[in-house]
């Protein structure tokens, strides 16, 4: 079960160019069944969702991988917006999804 953080309703600029800006869209969950779930299985299956929306992966998922902690990084190019994806055992939350735009020109 996840709850959003935040919603890509509004601009940001924490990492964009000086009158360019970005939005984001963050939620977070804890797995179900608490010890029974590993968080490769957890990220692989938000990863297979996002692929069948067509993004690729970026990051080589056992690059960011261990026991307790496995990351996903997925970008659509088309429509510019990028995903990380983290699950790990504890602490909570488990699982967190953050998706992030491009930066654009402010009016855009």
């Amino acid at each position: 079960m996840f709850q959003v953080t935040e919603k890509a309703e509004k601009d940001s600029d924490s990492e964009c160019a000086p009158g360019s800006r970005q939005r984001f869209f963050r939620a977070q969950g804890n797995f179900a069944r608490p010890g029974q779930q590993s968080p490769g299985a957890a990220a692989g299956l938000i990863r297979s969702g996002l692929a069948a929306l067509e993004y690729e992966e970026v990051v080589a998922p056992l690059d960011l991988f261990d026991d307790e902690l496995s990351v996903v990084v997925v970008r659509n190019a088309e429509a510019a917006v990028t995903f990380i994806v983290s699950a790990r055992t504890s602490p909570e939350p488990n699982i967190r999804i953050v998706g992030k735009t491009d930066c654009f020109e402010a009016g855009e």
